[in-house]
């Protein structure tokens, strides 16, 4: 029957205690990060979440204080209206690739009378006969750009600021460059079927940074068409804002949650595995490959007739030994290392300086005999076990020491 475990902690139980607690805090940190803050909807993206600098939050509020019917679209174009008539669906900057059933819907969108209001070009390829490439020659910074032709859209915005960031490259004369030139033109429309595009070489215009400059509040409500009767859809689907209940739920933090709970749910695993397994006897390791070890040096040492340094290994670990116990340097000298161990370990060390001369000439003896060298190891063990340096009962020590100068006499 197994003893009953004391209140005490093994040393390896504590270690996994102090690393499960370790990852356990780290787990947590993650968590409070993770949902501490409100989400950003895209930190430098024109989303209406992101209330910083290119954020497009102040435009789409903007819709809404003067009466448009916006809102968010977390959808797949999939589910677009199958009349795209009345509705405008705003692309500012997506990330995300387009399947390509998903630009098929997003043609059919403007075919059937939709409009679309796209900036960038990532925007451009997921557009009907969209043909724009990025520029690197441009600056990176708004321009200032004047209107080339009176049009709805250009109505009241004869002057606006826009980062030209693509440039668009088709030579269709039915696109119409509104800014810009014909070779860098940085805003384009063209009709599609019944419905009409508008592009922005960047989305500056609507950006929180942006909106008020010069007029490109103007450019955008232009692009947006009249108020009544327009539905405005603001793609945030593109922004990775997916309209499901996980995307929802990755926002939040039920995932972390759920990891704090699964890790819990590991440990208690482990404990219940360390506490209650099944007994099991201790392995005994064999001690034939050691033996076999020794056999085999000792069947070398007497076939060399090596006795002298059978002797000198001896000495050389007796004194090793001695000299620790003592405090002494390792090369103190026979006689003297002899005398102090019997001063300071008492009559246990009586004749150790002879028995120390005795073995150090041994060991420098060239044909040293067998026996000699039995003997001179013999007495070296007996001190050892006498003086405790080595595991032995002082009783068996002193008559091992005694027979080893019964044997010499």
């Amino acid at each position: 029957m197994p003893a009953p475990m004391s209140g005490r902690l093994a040393p390896s139980d504590r270690k996994a205690l102090l690393v499960a607690a370790g990852i356990l805090v780290v787990v947590v940190a993650l968590a409070f990060v993770q949902g501490g803050g409100a989400p950003s909807g895209g930190g430098g993206l024109p989303s209406t979440y992101s209330s910083g600098r290119r954020g497009g939050r102040a435009a789409f509020l903007l819709l809404k204080e003067i009466g448009y019917a916006v809102e968010r679209w977390e959808k797949s174009p999939l589910e677009l209206p199958a009349e795209g008539a009345g509705t405008v669906l705003v692309l500012a900057e997506p990330i995300y690739p387009a399947a390509a059933d998903e630009r098929l819907a997003l043609s059919r969108f403007v075919r059937t009378g939709g409009r679309i209001l796209a900036t960038g070009w990532s925007a451009a390829d997921l557009l009907p006969n969209g043909q724009v490439v990025p520029t690197e020659d441009l600056p990176g910074e708004p321009q200032s750009y004047t209107s080339r032709i009176s049009s709805p859209i250009t109505l009241g915005a004869n002057r606006i600021q826009l980062e030209p960031l693509a440039r668009w490259t088709s030579e269709n004369r039915a696109h119409l460059a509104l800014y810009g030139s014909d070779e860098q033109a940085v805003v384009v429309t063209y009709r599609e079927g019944t419905g009409r595009v508008v592009w922005w070489a960047g989305a500056w215009p609507l950006a929180n940074g942006g909106i008020s400059s010069d007029q490109n509040w103007m450019l955008f409500l232009d692009s947006i068409g009249p108020a009544p009767g327009v539905r405005v859809l603001w793609d945030e689907y593109f922004h990775g804002e997916r309209g499901s209940l996980w995307a929802y739920l990755a926002g939040t933090p039920v995932p972390w949650a759920g990891a704090q709970a699964a890790f819990v749910a590991l440990a208690l695993l482990a404990t219940y595995g360390r506490r209650w397994g099944p007994l099991r006897p201790r392995a005994v390791v064999a001690r034939l490959s050691p033996l076999e070890f020794v056999e085999t040096l000792g069947g070398l040492y007497e076939r060399a007739h090596a006795a002298a340094p059978a002797a000198a290994v001896a000495l050389q670990r007796f004194r090793f030994l001695l000299t620790r116990r003592l405090g002494l340097p390792a090369n103190y000298p026979a006689a003297a290392l002899g005398r102090a161990a019997r001063e300071r370990l008492g009559k246990e060390a009586e004749g150790l300086a002879e028995t120390l001369e005795n073995a150090e000439r041994a060991a420098a003896t060239y044909d040293l005999r067998d026996g000699q060298a039995l003997q001179i190891v013999r007495e070296l063990d007996g001190y050892l076990a006498a003086l405790r340096m080595t595991p032995g009962a002082p009783s068996t020590a002193l008559s091992s020491r005694g027979s080893a100068k019964k044997e010499k006499a």
